[in-house]
């Protein structure tokens, strides 16, 4: 069972540290930017972030996270412009909750700890 429990640790702490990875602060925002309403339709695809993280999202509610040679399957939701993602490692469930926004059609951020993490569709 510990095991187990380190396991969904370290999961949890790469799926963060991927999702961190490429903080900015940047709230100077151009005035042309469009803020995209979060739907599970506009975040279906492929997101790259620039540290090498991927992230897939499906149409049928699955989503995969690569970084390296680690990949993490598992689900996701959308509401209210958060994002639930829970993975399943070892057979223990582990959810997430991020608040997304589009800055366009093509570039996502997500906040993590009062930072921002941005991706771009690939």
């Amino acid at each position: 069972m510990n095991k187990k429990i380190m396991i969904i640790g370290i999961a949890v702490l790469l799926l963060s540290v991927g999702l961190s990875g490429c903080t900015t602060s940047d709230n100077n925002k151009d005035s042309a930017d469009t803020n995209i309403p979060l739907t599970s339709h506009s975040i279906i695809g492929q997101w790259d972030m620039e540290e090498g993280g991927v992230m897939a999202f499906y149409e049928d509610g699955t989503v995969s996270f690569m970084s390296g040679t680690l990949q993490y399957d598992g689900t996701y939701d959308t509401k209210d412009n958060l994002l639930n993602i829970t993975l399943e490692i070892s057979g223990v469930k582990n959810t997430e909750v991020y608040q997304y926004e589009f800055r366009d059609s093509d570039t996502l951020e997500i906040e993590i700890s009062g930072g921002l993490t941005i991706w771009w569709r690939k």
